[in-house]
């Protein structure tokens, strides 16, 4: 976990006219305590952040595509990115891409932002 969360990405994630779009970022759900714990509440519990502009992708698509996603056999209000993606761009997300040599001396900066993420939670 970081000892101070970034300025600049508080600033960002709080600007209300920046959109961040995300899956499950608003009903993410803690199995062992039976509550409902998703992104921005943990982002404010840890480091006060109050994350602002953010566009659930999956409430999203239920909003404006509930009956066609309903035929197609979505049950849980809750849908992944990779049915998503599979969904709407008939394309599958390509699996390899989230595959890295982290043993490497130097990281890329996509590589340094994946492994910045997880410590952020």
């Amino acid at each position: 976990m970081l000892d101070q969360f970034p300025p600049a990405l508080k600033q960002l994630l709080e600007d209300p006219s920046r959109i961040k779009c995300g899956v499950n970022i608003r009903s993410s759900r803690h199995a062992r305590l039976s509550l409902t714990v998703d992104d921005a509440a943990r982002l404010a519990m840890v480091y006060s952040v109050l994350p602002a502009g953010l566009l659930e992708l999956g409430r999203m698509a239920q909003a404006v595509d509930g009956p066609r996603l309903a035929n197609l056999g979505f049950k849980r209000s809750v849908i992944s990115l990779e049915r998503l993606a599979q969904t709407y761009l008939g394309k599958p997300i390509k699996k390899d891409l989230g595959i890295s040599d982290w043993d490497q001396p130097y990281l890329s900066y996509p590589q340094k932002i994946c492994k910045l993420l997880p410590q952020l939670f």
